[in-house]
């Protein structure tokens, strides 16, 4: 049985993770970095404004390390490095016998992903795992709500099928991943807009 979830407040996986264990009624603790503030949940700051930071404070703090990994990332590939050697670089091409953490890797949000999970946590006997994830992506706009919904389901009662019905309307500051992800989607929106208007003056 899960007694703590640990995340460092990043939109949106490790949010999302928040959002489960609210639902569900676990505590969950972390180290974030110092310039952010989440009040619903009970956080340490660490001395420094870089995310990797937290993120390695949080992997420490835990017994057990969950990550989404749906596709390549540096700051995911890197934590996974860093759960597996305790060095923030990418994982070992090798395959290896010991890992500084248990560490299981979600690749998708199916029912067998979740089956996996749970049967990692058994076996390793995890009590206060750690959630990492990607953050705001143009390729999974819905990662929240998927982390999420994926958690409370393999987590909880099997009455618990899924948050649709969650408030998902919390008070947390806003960071630059987030900034980023609106700026990357404003820019992606404009530029297929210009190409639509560049490709109906040509062909008309």
């Amino acid at each position: 049985m899960i007694e703590k979830l640990i995340s460092g407040g990043r939109a949106c996986a490790d949010y999302g993770a928040w959002l489960a264990a609210r639902y569900l009624n676990i505590p969950t603790s972390g180290y974030t970095i110092k310039n952010r503030i989440v009040k619903e949940f009970k956080l340490k700051k660490i001395n420094s404004s870089r995310y990797t930071d937290c993120l390695k404070a949080n992997i420490d703090y835990a017994d057990g390390v969950i990550v989404f990994r749906l596709f390549k990332s540096n700051i995911t590939d890197k934590s996974i490095g860093y759960a597996i050697r305790k060095k923030w670089d990418y994982p070992p091409h090798n395959a290896v016998t010991e890992t500084y953490k248990p560490i299981y890797v979600v690749s998708d949000f199916s029912d067998e992903e979740m089956e996996e999970v749970r049967n990692f946590i058994k076996k390793w006997k995890i009590k206060n795992p750690t959630v990492i994830g990607h953050g705001k992506n143009i390729r999974h706009l819905d990662m929240e709500t998927s982390v999420c919904d994926f958690l409370i389901t393999t987590l909880g009662p099997q009455e618990l099928i899924s948050s649709s019905d969650f408030d998902f309307d919390f008070d947390f500051d806003s960071d630059s991943d987030s900034d980023s992800y609106l700026a990357a989607y404003l820019i992606s929106s404009f530029m297929s807009c210009f190409m639509l208007w560049v490709f109906a003056i040509y062909y008309t």
